[in-house]
């Protein structure tokens, strides 16, 4: 649960320039394009070295925001959403779903470790930006 307005969590997550101000392992963020709710953005992550890669996030304010991977080094997939509910006028539950396929010779557990390491942390700072701002 997130203590803070449904309209305040969507613009944290909706912001994405912002993400390396409060995500520890993204690097840079650029949106490319913008054509109604859909937006196209480049991402650099930095875990053990640099990784780039764009996603088609489709937005549907201020509940709804799922991507897909457009390109990306090291990846075969990134699929994912968020899904926003206003519980009272200053509390948000918000589900996250992800799947990362890596490609070439990572072993799917690594994958699944690196994700499930990196998962909680990416949800508490989202958290503490949201409540942060609200």
């Amino acid at each position: 649960m997130i203590k803070a307005p449904i309209e305040k969590v969507w613009g944290v997550i909706t912001d994405y320039e912002k993400y390396p101000e409060f995500l520890a392992e993204q690097s840079t963020v650029k949106v490319k394009s913008r054509n109604g709710n859909v937006v196209e953005a480049q991402f650099g992550l930095k875990l053990m070295m640099e990784i780039k890669y764009t996603l088609r996030l489709t937005e549907t304010a201020p509940t709804h925001m799922s991507w897909t991977m457009v390109d990306g080094q090291m990846m075969k997939s990134n699929e994912g959403s968020w899904v926003l509910e206003a519980v009272s006028p200053t509390e948000t539950k918000a589900t996250y779903t992800i799947e990362v396929a890596l490609k070439g010779l990572v072993p799917k557990s690594v994958s699944t470790g690196l994700i499930d390491s990196t998962l909680p942390k990416t949800m508490e700072a989202f958290k503490g930006r949201a409540e942060k701002l609200a």
